[in-house]
C-alpha cells in the first residue's frame, strides 16, 4: 500500500502536541501512515474519517476547541495511534 508522504510530518506534529497536551500514548511510524491512509481512503467508515480528520485537525494546531467535539470518536480510534505495550 502506498502512503501519503505527508503522513509522517503529520504524525510528528501529532505527537508533539499530544505531550505538550498531556496525552499519553507513542505513534509508531506505521501507525502515522495508517492513520493518514485512513483519511485518505475510499473505503473507510464515516466514523474512522471523522476520527482521523481529528487527528488531522489537532495534529495542524488548527481549531483545537474542534478536536474536543470529535473526542468520543478519537477514544475509539485511538489503538490505531497508541501503543499497545505497557
Amino acid at each position: 500500500m502506498h502512503y501519503h508522504p505527508k503522513a509522517g510530518m503529520l504524525a510528528m506534529r501529532t505527537q508533539t502536541l499530544a505531550m505538550v497536551h498531556g496525552f499519553d500514548f507513542s505513534i509508531e511510524e506505521s501507525r502515522k501512515q495508517k492513520a493518514y491512509s485512513i483519511l485518505l481512503s475510499k473505503n473507510a467508515t464515516l466514523q474512522e474519517k471523522k476520527a482521523c480528520e481529528a487527528l488531522t485537525l489537532f495534529a495542524n494546531g488548527l481549531e483545537i476547541l474542534e478536536f474536543g467535539k470529535k473526542a468520543s470518536c478519537w477514544k475509539k480510534y485511538r489503538s490505531i495511534f497508541s501503543s499497545s505495550k505497557k
